[in-house]
């Protein structure tokens, strides 16, 4: 079966989520985003992008796990867009990323009020990343970083 983005190539697993001409432009787009947003250099790679394995040991844990929500974020914007043939944005992924946002503060703070997570944690790793949505226009209103209202 060809795959459904360049109706080129056989569309197998890693054409599909890597290989395709129009999947490697945003992939392209996101190895630079995550080069702006973590300050990290990652190879452009499949075992590196598309598994989250990263051969640098002296990456901090915080900055692996802000990669490993850019990451996720940008296969569900694959997925999401798989059969439609216009090509994947940024504006895409600055769309799902706040949506990702929204899920994991909430629960957060159930597990907060359960105590079963600190703070510490959340606040570290979403704190660049919001920065960034907010650098680019991207939070749609006004929000509270530590509570779970939004205003």
């Amino acid at each position: 079966m060809a795959c459904w983005k360049c109706n080129e190539a056989m569309g197998d697993y890693v054409h599909c989520w890597w290989s395709c001409q129009k999947i490697q432009a945003f992939w392209s787009s996101i190895h630079v985003l995550i080069k702006e947003i973590t300050r990290q250099e990652v190879p452009f790679t499949f075992e590196s992008l598309i598994l989250n394995i990263w051969e640098d040991d002296t990456i901090p844990s915080t900055t692996r796990d802000q990669m490993m929500i850019i990451t996720t974020v940008a296969k569900s914007v694959i997925a999401w867009r798989w059969k439609k043939p216009e090509p994947l944005t940024i504006k895409d992924w600055l769309d799902k990323l706040w949506n990702y946002y929204i899920m994991e503060k909430v629960n957060y703070h159930i597990n907060v009020n359960n105590n079963c997570q600190s703070s510490s944690n959340f606040e570290a790793i979403w704190f660049t990343l919001l920065e960034y949505l907010k650098s680019q226009n991207q939070i749609p209103f006004q929000y509270d970083f530590l509570n779970l209202s939004i205003y």
